[in-house]
């Protein structure tokens, strides 16, 4: 769980949903001889199976959140490339909303797809100063030591595309 809360923070990836799919070819075998050792050495007690059954549903969330959490934080804390800048337009902001709390967004042009967008996570006090359309984000990447690129920082920048040169989705 320390990796997973770590990592995704510090490190998330642009494409975290691909990390965690690639993540499941690692966890999954890692998981399977975890249970298989567990079966081992439960055998033959009266209660095995309940015990067997509780280690499994444990070990069935802990192992992938835990090498997809380590292999984010390998990815960023590992990643000694020199960063890249991208001034990008905003094109779309939202809320997300669960019971307990509220997640913001901002969609902004993507550097990566012509054509696309990239979703990022942003606090409320950036999310309210956001303007579609006519907003633009400095956005500093790095490329990650496993190859997924995930984002550094970003600030919001004026909002004159004269001011700051060369933008994409302007």
């Amino acid at each position: 769980f320390v990796f997973y809360a770590w990592g995704s923070v510090q490190y998330k990836p642009l494409d975290a949903w691909d990390f965690f799919i690639d993540s499941l070819k690692f966890s999954a075998p890692l998981l399977f001889v975890f249970i298989w050792f567990a079966a081992l050495l439960l055998r033959g007690r009266a209660f095995s199976h309940r015990e067997l059954m509780g280690v499994f549903f444990v070990s069935l969330f802990g192992f992938p959140s835990s090498i997809y959490g380590a292999g984010v934080l390998i990815n960023g804390y590992q990643d000694h490339a020199e960063p890249m800048t991208h001034t990008v337009k905003v094109t779309d902001k939202y809320v997300s909303r669960s019971d307990d709390r509220d997640t913001y967004y901002v969609r902004v042009a993507s550097w990566r797809k012509n054509g696309t967008v990239e979703k990022i996570s942003v606090p409320l006090y950036f999310y309210d100063t956001v303007s579609p359309s006519k907003s633009y984000l400095t956005i500093v990447t790095r490329p990650g030591a496993l190859k997924y690129e995930w984002v550094c920082s970003y600030q919001l920048t004026a909002n004159d595309p004269i001011a700051v040169g060369n933008r994409i989705g302007v």
